[in-house]
């Protein structure tokens, strides 16, 4: 786990809390696999405030000269 995956996941709560994100969970798996750090899980009301949630994730992270790797 480097600097940046703390950097990214203080963005990506920053984001989900100011957009009002619903049931937040972050899993740290880099103990148990090389695809992730962090499996980053959050709810919205309907489909439209969890597509404006993953926006505003990815806007930051852009904003912020950050990169992710992979994303679903």
């Amino acid at each position: 786990m480097g600097v940046e995956s703390n950097e990214i996941l203080a963005l990506i709560t920053k984001a989900v809390e100011e957009h009002k994100g619903l049931d937040l969970e972050i899993l740290d798996v880099s103990e148990i696999t090389i695809v992730a750090d962090y499996f980053v899980i959050v709810s919205g009301r309907s489909k439209l405030h969890v597509e404006a949630i993953t926006k505003v994730i990815l806007d930051e992270i852009e904003l912020n000269g950050l990169t992710i790797k992979s994303k679903e």
